[in-house]
């Protein structure tokens, strides 16, 4: 048996509501929430607990507001948490507990839930993939492979060099830039070698690029891109590069240009290849621009 009761806190102008368990061992509390007292004194006046749910939370916040209801007052309470939730709505008890939106709140919460789990999940899998990608190249180095990839950039600034358990950046000739833990930029020169081989196995110029459109979609963006992996790239109309992959953003692209440069170079390189080859229509990964009237 257990019953909700309010009793001191440690925060001055405040009461605890917790959920009072009776047994044969004894008497234990389970915290609920802390309210300030003028709530705390709507509630034992015959208030309501109401539970609102917050649909625009983060992962990180507490999804669930807890705040009392008498004589068609509101009287403000505090974030609850899961626990909380779960302790506040496991039984009917003497303070009544009112959900907003009923049976559709929890079901859009158990939504909410669902996603952020697959939001952990997809993070999880994109860490397993740099794992890999770093322990591939350092398995390379121990076998003493031979250089694997040296592709420099159309413009001959940079030069993205794959050797053995070494990845690496030059710029103007000189070492630069660690690349063992840039998956992303790793896969974009892997891409806009094999593009620029495949040119050059039909005849073409590897390092002019094709035609490509002046922007993308309503938003107008300067760039979309998707790799094989299944990363996506984009440059908005203001110039803000993001990439995610498997739904999260990779951090770190802020005045990234070595990558940034790459991805352009694999546009035109991928629309080059496309102009060669009129016969094969790649499949869209964007949706298709609207026309201008």
């Amino acid at each position: 048996m257990s019953t909700l009761e309010l009793r001191g806190a440690r925060k001055p102008g405040h009461r605890s509501l917790c959920r009072r368990h009776h047994d044969l061992g004894g008497v234990d509390y389970e915290y609920v929430a802390i309210l300030p007292d003028r709530t705390a004194q709507a509630l034992l006046d015959g208030g309501t607990l109401r539970v609102r749910l917050r649909e625009d939370a983060r992962p990180d916040q507490a999804c669930w507001r807890l705040d009392v209801l008498l004589n068609g007052e509101v009287f403000e309470g505090t974030f609850l948490s899961e626990d909380g939730f779960r302790l506040l709505t496991e039984r009917d008890d003497r303070f009544p507990v009112r959900i907003e939106g009923g049976e559709l709140t929890l079901r859009k919460h158990d939504l909410i839930m669902a996603r952020h789990a697959l939001e952990r999940a997809e993070a999880a899998v994109h860490a397993a993939r740099d794992r890999v990608s770093t322990l591939a190249l350092e398995v390379l180095g121990m076998t003493g492979a031979e250089t694997e990839l040296r592709l420099a950039t159309g413009d001959g600034k940079y030069e993205v060099v794959l050797s053995g358990g070494d990845a690496y950046a030059t710029r103007h000739g000189e070492r630069w830039r660690d690349l063992t833990g840039a998956p992303l930029t790793v896969a974009l020169a892997r891409e806009l070698n094999g593009c620029r081989d495949a040119i050059t196995a039909l005849g073409g110029d590897p390092l002019a690029p094709g035609r490509t459109p002046a922007h993308y979609g309503a938003e107008r963006d300067l760039l979309r891109l998707t790799l094989t992996d299944g990363s996506e790239l984009v440059q908005d109309a203001e110039g803000r590069f993001t990439a995610t992959r498997a739904g999260v953003e990779l951090p770190g692209l802020t005045g990234d240009k070595l990558t940034l440069t790459l991805a352009y170079e694999l546009e035109g390189a991928r629309a080059a290849l496309a102009q060669l080859r009129p016969d094969t229509t790649p499949e869209p990964t964007w949706p298709a621009e609207t026309p201008e009237p």
